[in-house]
């Protein structure tokens, strides 16, 4: 959640910039709203958060709705990033948001998020990765070692990857990112690099006997084409991560189009 209020407030920053000197007690207002943000994102309570989030979006709506008529296209715009904004935070604030592992959104948040951006028709690519070989480190070491594995991994990839990913962890060692308006060579050639450096530092367990290991993965990514299903990407997803069977005619997502 901390990483989508980053991107709020950046928001909220770079359109409160533009604003004219006609409209300074609007920008005020939206400094005001930064600031705010700001102070509400150190907020550990959801719940609290949660609730204090929603009045402040709700304040600024009515201030833009105030505004449009004589702010132009700018405040327009504002105000459609701020509804998205209402929405994502209505979604990150669930009280399931967080993987206990990883403290990275659940895969029911990833599932509700790809829907989403296939009714909004908005073009957008899933990227997923799967950590190799945990299932041996788990007997080899132990579960310990292996979850402090998923834990580096994730702590890893959530730092190295841009912040306009929208970062899960699907289940065990698969993680999943949305990342939307993302051509898939980009996609691909930015997630390579950053899988290419996670495995190049190995990282100390303290477990006994245990040492260096090299954390690996593997991975794909998969662009929406409009008239795709969300139940057919959320699928694609589960071959690929979950290892489910594809059905009968059915591509692989490192095989199908776009990926």
């Amino acid at each position: 959640r901390r990483e989508e209020l980053k991107r709020i407030i950046n928001l909220l920053t770079e359109h409160a910039m533009r604003l004219d000197t006609e409209n300074k007690q609007f920008y005020l207002e939206l400094r005001s709203a930064v600031q705010t943000f700001q102070d509400i994102s150190q907020i550990e309570d959801i719940t609290y958060m949660r609730k204090k989030l929603t009045e402040r979006v709700t304040q600024l709506q009515e201030t833009v709705q105030y505004q449009e008529a004589s702010s132009g296209g700018v405040v327009a715009q504002l105000q459609q990033e701020l509804e998205q904004a209402h929405k994502q935070i209505a979604v990150l604030s669930e009280g399931v948001t967080a993987d206990s592992l990883t403290r990275l959104p659940s895969r029911q948040i990833a599932e509700k998020i790809i829907r989403e951006q296939v009714e909004t028709a908005e073009g957008f690519a899933v990227a997923m990765v799967v950590i190799d070989r945990l299932d041996m480190m788990n007997l080899r070491y132990g579960v310990s070692v292996g979850d402090e594995v998923v834990r580096h991994f994730a702590k890893e990839l959530r730092e190295k990857a841009p912040e306009r990913i929208f970062l899960c962890r699907w289940s065990g060692p698969a993680f999943v990112g949305v990342e939307t308006r993302a051509l898939v060579p980009d996609v691909r050639a930015g997630l390579q690099k950053i899988l290419a450096e996670i495995a190049s530092q190995p990282m100390e367990v303290e477990a006994k006997r245990t040492g260096l290991i090299r954390v690996t993965s593997r991975f794909a990514v998969h662009q929406w084409v409009p008239g795709q299903s969300a139940e057919k990407i959320i699928k694609l997803v589960d071959i690929f991560c979950v290892g489910e069977k594809a059905e009968p005619g059915e591509k692989h997502p490192a095989e199908a189009a776009g990926s």
